[in-house]
C-alpha cells in the first residue's frame, strides 16, 4: 500500500498562532503493549463536511465584513452539502472500513464498538467498563473534514483533522496518541499542532473555484474520500 508523504509540523506553525501550544504525541510500542485485539470506537466524524476559507475579503472590514463573510460562507456550505448529499457517500463508513482493513492487515483482531453519539467532537474523557474483552480501544474523532482555501483566488483542496488515541481498557493507560492533519490549513479552532502528523493533499483534487466543484461533484466527493482513506492509512501505521 502506498502511503502519502508524512512530515512533522515545524515550530513555525507554533509562532503563527498565539493560541497554539506544544503537542507531545505518545508513540506506540507494539512489543511492550502486547495488543492483539482492537475495538474501534464509532461516531468519529461530524455528520456533514464543511467548506472554509482561511483569509476572507471581509476579515479586515469589521462588523460589515463579518456579515458579508457569513452570508458567503452560508452559501458555500449549502453548495457543499448539495454536492456531498447528491453523491450519497457515507464518510463515517469510508473511514471505518479503511481503518479496520488496515489494522487487520497488520495482524490485529478488529471490531467496532458502538459508543452512541458523541456530545462533541472530542476524545472520550473516560473508558471505564468499555473493554468487552478486547486488548485495546482505538478512540478516533474528527474536528472536521471537507474543503478549505487559503484565501481569495487560492485553490480549494480537501482537508481533514483527527485526534486518535489507543487505550488499555484494563488499566486506563494511554498506549498511543496523536493528531493527524490532512492538509493542515484546516478549520477554525482545529489548527494542526507542533509534533502532529501532516499529510500533503493530493494535487489531483484541487479546484480553482467553488463552481468547479459544483461542475464535477463526483471528483469533489472523491477528494474527501481520498482524504479520509489517507488518514485511515496513517492511523494504522501509528500502531504497527
Amino acid at each position: 500500500m502506498n502511503l502519502p508523504k508524512l512530515t512533522l509540523i515545524s515550530s513555525v506553525a507554533l509562532l503563527a498562532s498565539a493560541c497554539a501550544s506544544t503537542y507531545e504525541p505518545i508513540p506506540f510500542d507494539r512489543t511492550a503493549a502486547g495488543v492483539k485485539s482492537i475495538a474501534v470506537m464509532d461516531d468519529a466524524l461530524p455528520e456533514k463536511p464543511t467548506v472554509y476559507m482561511a483569509a476572507t475579503v471581509g476579515s479586515n472590514l469589521g462588523l460589515l465584513g463579518a456579515l458579508v463573510d457569513g452570508s458567503v460562507q452560508s452559501s458555500r456550505q449549502k453548495k457543499m452539502l448539495e454536492i456531498f448529499d447528491g453523491q450519497g457517500v457515507d464518510a463515517e463508513n469510508v473511514l471505518e472500513q479503511r481503518l479496520m482493513a488496515n489494522l487487520k492487515e497488520k495482524g490485529y483482531d478488529v471490531s467496532m464498538m458502538d459508543t452512541g453519539e458523541r456530545d462533541n467532537r472530542k476524545l472520550l474523557k473516560g473508558y471505564d467498563g468499555m473493554g468487552n474483552g478486547t486488548d485495546a480501544l482505538l478512540d478516533v474523532v474528527s474536528g472536521g473534514y471537507g474543503y478549505v482555501s487559503a484565501g481569495l483566488k487560492k485553490p480549494w483542496r480537501p482537508s481533514a483533522h483527527f485526534k486518535v488515541r489507543m487505550i488499555d481498557p484494563q488499566t486506563g493507560d494511554i498506549l498511543m496518541e496523536n493528531y493527524i492533519a490532512y492538509n493542515p490549513l484546516g478549520f477554525t479552532g482545529q489548527e494542526a499542532k507542533v509534533g502532529a502528523i501532516t499529510i500533503t493533499p493530493d494535487p489531483v483534487y484541487a479546484f480553482t473555484k467553488m463552481e468547479d466543484m459544483e461542475a464535477d461533484p463526483e471528483k469533489t466527493t472523491a477528494g474527501i474520500v481520498a482524504a479520509l482513506e489517507s488518514v485511515a492509512d496513517t492511523m494504522a501505521t501509528l500502531v504497527d
